[in-house]
């Protein structure tokens, strides 16, 4: 039997809305916090990245229990990002767990902008990136 994966999860794939199109169902997630790294805006692009920043910390949510070919799913949706193996604190738990994250990759192309904002995003984005979503796991599913 195939091992079930984690992954943390900072920017778009917080919202169940997206995690639905994407993967046909919403896991399990768990509020976390991954210590040193920084969530930037990125130009021109309506979702977030993460960068290594030894004094910041990234608060997003754990996805737990996803499966072998949901795990491939989301390498390929996050195509600008690579997949780095990190500890982060899941509330309520007194031990770190391991997991993955996606780390943007393409930092010396497209200029970090400011914080980025989830609520905001939420308001001004969510609705046309369900649609990109939609299409691109029509595609991949």
């Amino acid at each position: 039997m195939a091992r079930l994966a984690t992954c943390f999860v900072y920017g778009s794939l917080m919202s169940a809305e997206v995690l639905h199109e994407l993967l046909g169902r919403v896991p399990v997630m768990r509020a976390a916090v991954l210590k040193g790294f920084r969530r930037h805006a990125l130009f021109a692009r309506n979702y977030p990245g993460i960068v290594p920043d030894a004094q910041a910390s990234v608060h997003g949510q754990v996805l737990f229990a996803l499966q072998p070919k949901e795990t491939q799913l989301l390498d390929l949706f996050e195509d600008e990002y690579t997949k780095e193996a990190v500890q982060v604190a899941v509330e309520g738990e007194s031990a770190p767990l391991d997991t993955n994250v996606y780390v943007y990759a393409r930092g010396h192309e497209v200029a970090l902008l400011g914080d980025w904002d989830y609520a905001q995003w939420r308001r001004e984005h969510l609705q046309g990136f369900l649609a990109s979503t939609r299409e691109f796991a029509a595609q991949h599913r």
